[in-house]
């Protein structure tokens, strides 16, 4: 195996110019991440003067953020995005205020706590399935995310976002639409620069500040509850210290990012891949109908739901929404058989990895038998060659929150509806921090 050294030739695409590789990871990073995964294991690349390697295999994911995850810490995308977007909230803290932040917040997505939320998240598909009408064309990403967003203002912050779903929708895609690029030394600064760019980030930036602050005094003026917001401006860490409003604020933005744009991504792609293969939408409907009937969708019946659950592990194979993310190099660090050096910045992605022949037999191929038992490679899989919400210390605390809120909200809208592609609105891939589109996601309502 090749043996990274900062003082000679390393494996990786070549580059004509200082720029080359930076230019390119801004214009079309997956079309980039794509052709580094095909010079093998950890391949070497540069932003400007900044040495940079692609984590793509799963023992070097598992290592980098598991096993030797106190040897790394956030990279250059995160400082900048912390910078720029979310200040210190969880998705980018870092030592004991990440962990004392993580303690206090981890009761609320606690196994034995998150079905309390069920009954908000089917109430809130439920309403939605009703506002639909057969044959009419709906932006499927932009209806889940605010589908999302009701959900995570009924069940963590205590507040009604759904009259305000389309503002914070709308500020959230301008500000992380270049957030995610923001670590790359060839983009343009933000601020003085009168770029239309900037006036979107400038203007997305104070509208969603503007709604945090409200949503935070909102819920302030509503006293003390049982929800997430409630704990984190009146609970107490085991200094007995709270939370600073500012800090507050920091954190209900990252969970507007962390529990709506995440979730809303990996159901707008399963309608996407569901309307591509009718047998597995066959199929899934087969089993929504069987298993609930008439009876409500509930917590207690989703391990029931073998196949949908395995539909949705399919499309987060194929489309992760948290398509990678990013550590720097604390000391030269031993992996996979390479030494790499004190300052290097790793990229680590879930889109190069869940996507590699290596790991996935037609690796494009939507199949969601894949994750059923009897498929044969079912239990030799490596672990981190699937990882949609990260591992280790900083793996995502809301993973069983959004684990039933996109079965729930699939179950309850496939009971009634399919939704059909719009041939003449093609989907565009659009990695922002998250796997976005373009253009939206153009479908047509048909009731079943």
């Amino acid at each position: 195996m090749t043996t990274i050294a900062p003082h000679r030739p390393l494996i990786g695409p070549p580059q004509r110019h200082p720029f080359e590789h930076a230019l390119r990871f801004g214009y079309d990073p997956l079309c980039f991440l794509e052709e580094l995964d095909a010079f093998g294991e950890l391949p070497f690349f540069r932003f400007g003067r900044r040495g940079a390697v692609l984590v793509n295999t799963p023992e070097a994911v598992q290592q980098v953020l598991v096993t030797d995850a106190a040897r790394f810490r956030k990279g250059l995308f995160s400082q900048d995005a912390k910078r720029f977007f979310l200040g210190d909230g969880l998705l980018v803290s870092s030592g004991a205020f990440h962990r004392s932040q993580r303690r206090r917040m981890t009761p609320s997505f606690s196994r034995k706590r998150v079905p309390d939320y069920a009954a908000a998240m089917v109430n809130e598909a439920r309403s939605l399935s009703e506002s639909w009408q057969s044959g009419m064309v709906i932006d499927v990403e932009r209806t889940m995310m605010r589908l999302t967003l009701a959900i995570a203002g009924d069940t963590l912050l205590g507040v009604d976002l759904r009259p305000r779903a389309d503002r914070i929708g709308v500020s959230l895609a301008d500000v992380t639409n270049l957030t995610y690029r923001i670590g790359n030394p060839m983009q343009f600064p933000l601020g003085p620069l009168p770029l239309h760019s900037n006036w979107r980030f400038t203007r997305g930036y104070h509208r969603l500040h503007w709604a945090v602050w409200r949503i935070v005094r909102e819920r302030l003026a509503k006293g003390e509850a049982d929800d997430l917001l409630s704990l984190l401006l009146h609970g107490k860490d085991d200094e007995g210290q709270t939370l600073t409003l500012k800090q507050v604020q920091d954190e209900v933005m990252t969970l507007l990012l962390a529990a709506h744009d995440t979730t809303a991504a990996a159901l707008a792609w399963t309608w996407h891949l569901l309307a591509q293969h009718p047998e597995a939408e066959a199929r899934l409907h087969d089993e929504v109908d069987s298993v609930l009937g008439d009876g409500p969708v509930s917590a207690e019946r989703l391990p029931r739901l073998p196949y949908t659950r395995a539909v949705l592990s399919e499309s987060m194979r194929i489309y992760p929404p948290v398509y990678l993310t990013d550590r720097e190099a604390l000391e030269d660090v031993p992996v996979g058989g390479a030494i790499i050096p004190k300052k290097t910045q790793l990229i680590v992605s879930a889109y190069a990895v869940q996507r590699s022949e290596r790991w996935w037999p037609e690796p494009l191929a939507f199949k969601p038998e894949r994750w059923l038992p009897g498929d044969a490679a079912y239990a030799e899989r490596p672990k981190y060659a699937y990882f949609p919400f990260g591992g280790g210390p900083r793996v995502c605390i809301g993973e069983h929150f959004a684990w039933m809120e996109i079965m729930l909200a699939l179950a309850t809208l496939a009971r009634q509806w399919r939704l059909e592609r719009v041939p003449e609105r093609p989907v565009t891939i659009h990695p922002r921090i998250t796997l976005s589109t373009e253009r939206g996601m153009w479908m047509r309502v048909k009731r079943r």
